[in-house]
């Protein structure tokens, strides 16, 4: 079963919002996910506190010597496991991944965003070379504005390209509905139509952004069994 983590120190960098849109797109699909929360901040935890229809299972754990044990039981019963890390000096990162088959690093297209991006890899390039294991990883454009992008935005993006830094070709598009989700602390589909616009276009969003990353890792499943 893939586990799938997501790693950023920076505040805002939707990485905790990208873990709840992706596991909501695929429980839509029927498929079983668990969301392992180990940021003391409890980004994912606090919100799932009170009464949900999702079934998105949720469990914390901010012990280094208890994440591999929370890592095996989530993918024992689930399809998909979803980790939100803590920051880039956390003693959980490398036992995170360690298991990780694909890690995902959140970020805005911006030049502050950009150096922590370079930094989140250059510490999982330091985990690959302790663990003697290359790491899949991807860069997530989050908080973009679609058919908006700024002339500051599309030269990080085609740096980030020209230098041959794998991205989605999905981006996580700024929308209300992703915030009410969180806020509200119910699945997608679900946000109150009355109050937020948009709930559509953002559920098509997550939908294509959630098809990119099954689309990802069977390709890779392929890869290792040719």
């Amino acid at each position: 079963m893939p586990v799938i983590a997501a790693f950023n120190s920076k505040g805002g960098s939707a990485k905790s919002t990208a873990i709840l849109v992706l596991a909501d797109a695929l429980a839509r699909r029927n498929a079983t996910v668990t969301v392992i929360d180990t940021d003391p901040q409890r980004s994912i935890a606090n919100g799932r506190e009170g009464a949900t229809t999702s079934t998105v299972q949720v469990v914390e754990e901010q012990s280094s010597t208890g994440i591999h044990r929370a890592i095996r039981e989530a993918s024992e019963r689930s399809a998909f496991v979803f980790i939100d890390m803590a920051g880039f000096t956390s003693d959980m990162r490398t036992p995170v991944v360690s298991r990780a088959d694909l890690m995902i690093v959140p970020m805005q297209p911006s030049p502050e965003d950009a150096r922590l991006a370079a930094r989140a890899f250059a510490l999982i390039q330091s985990d690959e070379e302790t663990l003697n294991r290359r790491i899949d990883k991807k860069i997530l454009w989050a908080r973009t504005v679609p058919n908006m992008i700024q002339r500051v935005e599309r030269r990080i993006m085609q740096e980030i390209n020209e230098n041959d830094i794998p991205a989605f070709e999905t981006h996580l598009n700024e929308r209300s509905a992703y915030k009410a989700m969180v806020l509200d602390a119910v699945p997608l589909a679900e946000v109150n139509r009355d109050e937020f616009n948009g709930v559509e276009k953002a559920i098509e969003n997550a939908d294509r952004l959630a098809a990119e990353l099954v689309e990802h890792i069977l390709a890779k499943q392929g890869e290792k069994a040719a």
